[in-house]
């Protein structure tokens, strides 16, 4: 398995470099985060991604990725545990988060090949479940029906000026025409198998 190791550059994700044994039969290629890893994740070259996480702000660097090749399976390593980031990376399809504050590089070494067995496990992130596709529909809709009470109560509760209401009237519209859009392809899924009944 080809794994591409990456992060922002500097003795942190060296280390982690250092916790794959010369002669383990898993060598990371490294390359630290810009151009060439977006590049590099569209390939068919590495099979996963190892991306070392120092500071809070990197993480849009993940999302980047992920949106690039997002059937491309990924671990993160965490400088420090947080649980809030730990939620928002598994939100966006990352296989696992391995957490290494105070850890050798014996025990970081452990960490990583448990959690590289995840990467194989990863469910395609391009095939989710009939639950979450459902949960996920449910979100929307729920989020819909409050942009579009709110849009009602607005016109009704205040003396709008002719513009608002015309924006207000736009939102209205647009709601409607996303709600046909979700029964379409509810119905296109449920058609297809990949949404139960």
């Amino acid at each position: 398995m080809k794994i591409l190791l990456t992060g922002k550059k500097g003795r942190f994700l060296q280390r982690i470099a250092a916790a794959f044994p010369p002669r383990s039969r898993l060598r990371p290629t490294l390359m630290p985060v810009g151009a060439p890893v977006l590049e590099a994740v569209q390939s068919p070259t590495f099979h996963a991604l190892i991306f070392v996480l120092i500071r809070v702000d990197e993480a849009d660097s993940v999302r980047w990725i992920r949106q690039r090749n997002p059937a491309l399976p990924m671990i993160v390593v965490l400088a420090r545990e947080n649980a809030r980031l730990r939620e928002e990376l598994l939100e966006e399809g990352v296989a696992a988060i391995v957490s290494v504050q105070g850890l050798t590089l014996a025990q970081i070494r452990r960490k990583l090949s448990e959690a590289l067995p995840a990467l194989g496990r990863q469910q395609n992130p391009l095939h989710p479940s009939n639950q979450q596709l459902s949960d996920d529909l449910h979100t929307i809709r729920s989020t819909l029906t409050a942009v579009q009470g709110n849009a009602e109560l607005a016109l009704q509760d205040s003396a709008p000026t002719k513009t608002t209401r015309k924006q207000l009237q736009e939102v209205l519209r647009g709601v409607a025409e996303t709600e046909r859009i979700l029964r379409r392809l509810e119905r296109i899924l449920k058609a297809l198998g990949i949404l139960a009944e």
